[in-house]
């Protein structure tokens, strides 16, 4: 209201003086009234432009629509102000003429526009901000009516009423048009006036002080008669006043009230600032201060001026400094983190934070905003909290917390490991699940003295485990209490004393038998105290003194020996010592009998280390005694005896020394003698099946020429391996594995042995089996292949499990195990099972060397491990191998490419002329590897002895020698030695074929020079990739897909079906125990029934395809029955 009392008291003045004026004798008529006219006007049209420029220039405040509606406005206003100015009598012409009615029709449009458009203003509510395409459609819709009027002022004047007659003053329209503008004037101050009373969002008094100056200015304009009367000049000054009304309210809404209210924020938003306990930061993209409340500098020992515009950095630790500006670019790229850092203090102090921080818009600049608490009392608190955790978890104590009910809240690692709980599982569960129901009223005696404040210490009860077992324990309970002082749980610690009670009762027996052992005793036993004065006797000492016990209980220990002074030295010496051992004393008999005895003697202590006493025991020796003497005659006879032992056993030594030595050349002698002739075999038998013009027949019995000689040097190498095992000549390789392959080849391998019995192979693998390991990958394959072996072996319905998992004690072992549905292991030969050539039973599968068992088990426990088995007949049998396991990874393992088996056909071409010389002193294989070698295109010499070796060497000088080990004349080591010293024998390829079991025979060749070795019988392949590795030869194989020619005979059981049931049970019978003649019996009654037939099970029988025909019986309906 003080500015409403301002404004009227304005208009009065403005009243009064528009009085006084017109009583003036020199305001009565103004001679020079054109420069006054164009002043006033230029003035209105200035305040309007100003209107205009403060009320539109507010796009970026949410101001009132009716802002934008009187600057728009007052835009045109200030547009027909102008038009009315240069229009006025006296002025250049105006586009047409100037005269009165053309400036009045301007004035007249310009007065109505501002008295509607107050009007507008008065009744439209203070309406929110408008779009800025109502702004534009508004201004554009005002000044185009604007220009309208120009152009009917300007070009069509004479439509227009008449307002002014020279000589007799304003015409009847003008006046009223004036009056209608008076009443509009009026009546938007007699709404502004009623708006007065009420709070308004706008300066209304300012607003009412216009209209009612408007109203007055045209009050004026219609009591003059002369354009230069004072009346004229009154209402262009009240204009002015009005102009300058609305122009001071729009500056108020729009300008100074905001100011003032953005200053009062400021006001309010730095002292919120500044009383903020938080640190409250703005800092610039770049890392400077930008501004910091007092909470931020102060704790940091700073003014505000220090820290203004500094590096954000200069506060930082150095480890943090370094990471200020990437710090502030991740907060730019996600727009706000949390993080904790610290700050360096004035004083060098180092405050640890946690800071808020996010991006921020500040006068158009982003900036990081950062909230930023001292975190030093939370740190202590968590490092309180963690070192009490830590205490809490590392006490063998079980630690527990409770409500007041009794139900549990936290639970320690000791207190699972005592309860078998876990955590997880018992918290949030009443205490009394660890306790047997007769224990629960305990339990509530004991809440009840925590909720009255008392305590419980070391109270000893029993409770009851996760698993059901009791346990002893001693409790200790206290209460809880939070700052206040009030009681709000329980604190248990819980010690097992389980086993502490089980050694107490343990020594209560032991002293109850140790009691019983020393009144047992017929030695005489004594305890006596420091001062030497019997404590405690047994009966044995009662017997020996003749002396009851209540005579010899206090008495001095030393009456009772023939030498007193001897057994106080002795009793003296154990309390200095600790012991005696054998000393000797008398003890004198009441009557007089002496005993010869040897004391042995300790001091017992407490638990400090005190000495209470000593125990004694004497042994009588008086037989001992009479005794010695004998034992003293039989001395020397003994060490003769002794002597002549001795040069026995050295005897014997040298015989079994010189023994092994000939086992060893036995071994390597026939290692040579069976290899090499089954070299030849094998190898010509391969040969012979390369020639396409053979018969089927001949392929056929080609076919029964290797699977013999293959079987036989399974027997062989069997034979061999157990007795290099015997004799410690076995060396395990300790390499990378692909156990995930190996078990792969083992289990294709045998599936196929086990679907030709009609059995299943199952593999029952755990995740937890490695894929990679290191250990032997030959030996472990072995153990396998004759573990799975024998289950197919000996099953005959259902099949074999492999297992394959790793078992953890203190160290994790690869568990491999195989169960088989055969026949099972009788209770007689269990014992025996791995005792080599042992062929359990009587069974018609017995075959094979007998040393499968055997040499697994000493494979096993050559890489470290354990073998065993269970079995019963009839059920079937489980061996279970465990293997220390090592593990890889697979980045440790560099499994080598295996390359399919293909035939060579002959050397690639571009490829130089090998010369190959053959060193063999067995005209077979001198044969065998000649023809190997001529058949893909070597040149070939052979020399019969290493002294002819030597010589074709310096005269051929070829790339490659296979040079035999044992030859006459000359081995082929010497021959060797003596080649590598010629000219051109260090470049030169020796690889040895040697029939030799042993690795250090191996060794002697490679250390004499050779480049390698390979093992007769041999492979093809191996000849031929050998001499890839030594010398890079390319091959033309073979096409892997052209199949072999084949008359395969195929047996289904349809065929079978012609016979009698009988005669198929007899032919299956007589296949299972394979015995030949009773197989051959039961097929010549074949032909009576089908002789197609016939020569199908004969052709199958003479080819040893015994599974082929047992499968089709197996398949044929009638024959198990």
């Amino acid at each position: 209201m003080l500015g409403m009392a301002k404004i009227l008291l304005t208009l009065a003045v403005i009243q009064l003086t528009a009085w006084l004026l017109p009583a003036w004798p020199e305001f009565k008529g103004i001679p020079n009234y054109l420069p006054l006219h164009v002043f006033l006007e230029t003035i209105s049209i200035v305040v309007s432009m100003m209107v205009f420029a403060v009320g539109w220039n507010t796009n970026r405040q949410k101001v009132s629509g009716n802002i934008i509606l009187l600057a728009s406005v007052f835009f045109s206003v200030g547009i027909l102000d102008f038009s009315h100015t240069v229009s006025y009598g006296g002025m250049p012409d105006f586009i047409s003429p100037n005269d009165s009615e053309k400036h009045l029709n301007f004035w007249l449009s310009a007065r109505l526009f501002a008295s509607v458009v107050l009007l507008v203003v008065a009744i439209r509510p203070w309406m929110p901000s408008i779009s800025t395409a109502t702004r534009y459609l508004t201004f554009g819709s005002l000044l185009a009516v604007t220009l309208m009027i120009n152009w009917v002022v300007i070009y069509h004047q004479d439509a227009l009423p008449d307002t002014f007659i020279p000589g007799q003053g304003l015409t009847a329209f003008k006046k009223n048009f004036e009056y209608l503008l008076i009443i509009i004037n009026i009546f938007t101050a007699a709404i502004l006036w009623a708006k007065m009373r009420q709070p308004q969002p706008f300066n209304v008094p300012l607003l009412f002080g216009a209209v009612s100056t408007l109203a007055m200015s045209e009050f004026y304009f219609t009591l003059y008669t002369t354009m230069t009367g004072s009346y004229n000049v009154l209402g262009h000054a009240y204009k002015v006043i009005a102009y300058l009304f609305i122009y001071r309210a729009i500056v108020v809404e729009v300008i100074e009230e905001p100011y003032a209210l953005l200053e009062q924020a400021k006001e309010k938003f730095s002292r919120i600032f500044d009383a903020i306990t938080d640190g409250v930061e703005l800092v610039s993209m770049d890392g400077h201060i930008v501004d910091m409340n007092r909470a931020d500098y102060e704790r940091m020992g700073y003014t505000k001026a220090e820290v203004a515009g500094m590096p954000i950095g200069r506060f930082s630790t150095p480890e943090n400094a370094a990471k200020v500006l990437e710090r502030i670019e991740q907060i730019a790229k996600s727009g706000h983190a949390t993080f904790e850092t610290a700050r360096i203090c004035k004083d060098a102090s180092i405050i640890p934070l946690e800071v808020n921080s996010r991006v921020v818009e500040i006068d158009g600049q982003k900036v990081l905003l950062g909230i930023s608490r001292d975190i030093t009392e939370r740190k202590r608190q968590e490092a309180m909290r963690a070192e009490l955790a830590a205490i809490v978890e590392s006490s063998s104590d079980a630690i527990i917390g409770k409500t007041l009910d009794g139900i549990i809240t936290s639970w320690n690692k000791s207190a699972e490991a005592i309860y078998g709980y876990s955590a997880a599982e018992i918290v949030g569960k009443p205490i009394t699940i660890l306790a047997h129901p007769a224990h629960h009223a305990e339990i509530d005696e004991f809440l009840k003295k925590i909720r009255n404040g008392a305590a419980v210490v070391n109270y000893e009860t029993e409770r009851i485990r996760k698993d059901g077992s009791q346990i002893q324990i001693a409790l200790t309970l206290s209460p809880i209490k939070d700052a206040s002082g009030n009681i709000i749980g329980v604190s248990t610690i819980a010690r097992d004393i389980t086993e502490k009670k089980r050694l107490e009762d343990e020594v209560r027996q032991a002293s109850i038998y140790n009691r019983s052992l020393i009144e047992a005793s017929l030695d005489p036993l004594v305890t006596i105290s420091p001062e030497g004065k019997i404590t405690d006797v047994n009966e044995g000492s009662i017997k020996a003194t003749g002396v009851r016990r209540e005579e010899l209980i206090g008495t001095d220990f030393s009456n009772y020996f023939t030498e007193p002074e001897k057994a106080r030295a002795g009793y003296l010496q154990v309390l200095s010592r600790g012991y005696v051992t054998d000393y000797p004393l008398t003890i004198r008999h009441r009557d007089g009998k002496l005993t010869d005895v040897l004391y042995n003697a300790s001091v017992y202590k407490n638990g400090e280390g005190k000495v209470l006493g000593v125990f004694a025991a004497a042994r009588d020796v008086t037989e001992q005694k009479a005794a010695q003497e004998e034992l003293r005659r039989y001395k020397d006879h003994l060490e003769e005896v002794v002597q002549m032992r001795t040069a026995d056993l050295v005897l014997a030594r040298n015989a079994a020394e010189a023994a092994n030595r000939a086992k060893s050349v036995f071994l390597a002698n026939m290692s040579h003698e069976l290899r090499t002739p089954l070299n030849a075999i094998l190898g010509f038998s391969n040969l012979m099946r390369k020639d396409a013009l053979l018969r089927h027949e001949q392929r056929e019995d080609l076919d029964i020429i290797n699977r013999s000689g293959e079987h036989l040097l399974t027997l062989i190498n069997d034979v061999l391996e157990m007795a290099k095992i015997e004799a410690g000549r076995v060396e395990l390789e300790n390499s990378p594995i692909d156990l995930g392959s190996l078990v792969r080849d083992v289990t294709d391998m045998m599936h196929v042995r086990a679907q030709e019995k009609g059995l299943r192979l199952l593999v029952d693998q755990s995740s937890e089996f490695p894929r990679y390991i290191k250990g032997d990958a030959a030996r472990l394959r072995q153990v396998m292949i004759n573990l799975i072996g024998n289950a197919v072996k000996f099953t005959e319905q259902g099949g074999i499990t492999l297992r394959l998992g790793v078992i953890t004690n203190t160290t994790q072992h690869l568990l491999i195990e195989v169960e088989d549905t055969g026949v099972g292991i009788k209770p007689e030969d269990q014992k025996k099972l791995f005792e080599p050539f042992m062929q359990l039973g009587e069974s018609a599968m017995q075959k094979g060397t007998g040393l499968g068992l055997t040499i697994t088990r000493q494979y096993v426990q050559l890489m470290g491990g354990t073998i065993s088995f269970e079995s019963t007949p009839g059920k079937g049998s489980v061996f279970q191998v465990e293997l220390p396991l090592e593990k890889l990874e697979a980045h440790d393992v560099a499994m080598p490419e295996s390359m399919p088996m293909r035939e060579v056909v002959s050397l690639a071409p571009d490829q130089p002329e090998y010369r190959i010389l053959i060193v063999e002193d067995q005209l077979e294989n001198q044969l065998l590897l000649t023809q190997l070698m001529k058949s893909v295109g070597f040149q070939v010499k052979v020399a019969e002895n290493g002294a002819r070796a030597v010589e074709m060497f310096q005269s051929w000088q070829p790339h490659l020698i296979w040079m035999d080990r044992r030859m006459p004349v000359m081995d082929g080591m010497e021959a060797t030695r003596r080649i590598r010293k010629l000219p051109g024998g260090k470049s030169v390829k020796i690889v040895a074929v040697t029939a030799s079991a042993f690795k250090e025979q191996r060794e002697e060749m490679l250390d004499s020079g050779m480049d390698d070795f390979v093992r007769k019988p041999y492979r093809f392949n191996e000849i031929y990739e050998c001499m890839t590795k030594q010398l890079g030869v390319k091959y033309i194989y073979a096409d892997a897909a052209t199949p072999e020619p084949s008359n395969e005979v195929t047996l289904t059981p349809e065929m079978l079906e012609v016979l009698p049931p009988d005669l198929r049970r007899e032919l299956r019978a007589a296949l299972e125990s394979l015995e030949g003649e009773r197989i051959s019996a039961a097929i010549q009654q074949v032909p009576a029934y089908d002789a197609k037939l016939h020569n199908v099970l004969h052709h199958l029988a003479e080819n040893y395809n015994y599974p082929a025909i047992l499968q089709a019986l197996q398949a044929s309906p009638g024959t198990n029955t």
